[in-house]
């Protein structure tokens, strides 16, 4: 009689601990997604919006009409749509990563000319964004993969002087994809995928 009532003490204890711990726990998880939440908010409204106008200022640089005002470009022109396409990518992405993982990393290849295509023209419909970068990268997956893939040696060198280096390295792997970029958009425009009317946008019209 007496084992049984300290096995009962024993588990009602085990089953406070639990209670105890699933109750502390929840705070934490709650804050850790909002954390992961407003990550992502800043990425799409910020980050990746800078980062496109980046890309415009190397798409210039190769016609010597780039201006640091790039930068700023999608802040004044189609903001709104620039923006849906980024978080239809990140949630497209999101849902394909369920399945394991690797059909993610797979759309995140695939989506991958987006940035390009969105800074030479904002204003481009979302399906039709889609439907370009999907024909660009068709094919070409494992040469972007290999392209990334080729800079691993410069990215550990620039972790090496504490990130300092990664401040001349990614202007040059930005620089370098964009040249990536335009080789496939020759071939979706040549092969009929795409026309060069829709990598051009014109500011007046907006």
């Amino acid at each position: 009689m007496a084992m049984s009532i300290s096995n009962a003490m024993i588990m009602l204890k085990q089953t406070s601990d639990t209670v105890s711990s699933t109750m502390s726990a929840g705070p934490l998880l709650g804050t850790y997604f909002l954390y992961l939440l407003m990550n992502e908010l800043i990425s799409i409204l910020i980050t990746l919006p800078l980062t496109i106008g980046l890309m415009k200022f190397f798409i210039n640089a190769n016609t010597y009409t780039h201006n640091v005002s790039d930068i700023f470009f999608i802040f004044k022109n189609n903001f709104r749509n620039v923006i849906k396409i980024l978080f239809f990518r990140w949630l497209y992405t999101f849902l394909w990563s369920l399945l394991f993982i690797i059909p993610g990393i797979v759309k995140s290849y695939e989506y991958s000319m987006l940035t390009e295509i969105l800074a030479e023209n904002p204003a481009l419909d979302r399906k039709r964004a889609f439907e370009i970068t999907k024909a660009m990268t068709n094919g070409n997956k494992w040469r972007i993969f290999l392209f990334n893939f080729s800079f691993i040696g410069w990215l550990l060198l620039s972790c090496i002087t504490f990130g300092i280096g990664s401040l001349f390295l990614t202007p040059y792997i930005d620089a370098s994809f964009v040249q990536l970029y335009f080789e496939l958009k020759e071939n979706a425009i040549a092969n009929g995928y795409a026309t060069a009317e829709e990598f051009q946008f014109n500011i007046e019209t907006q």
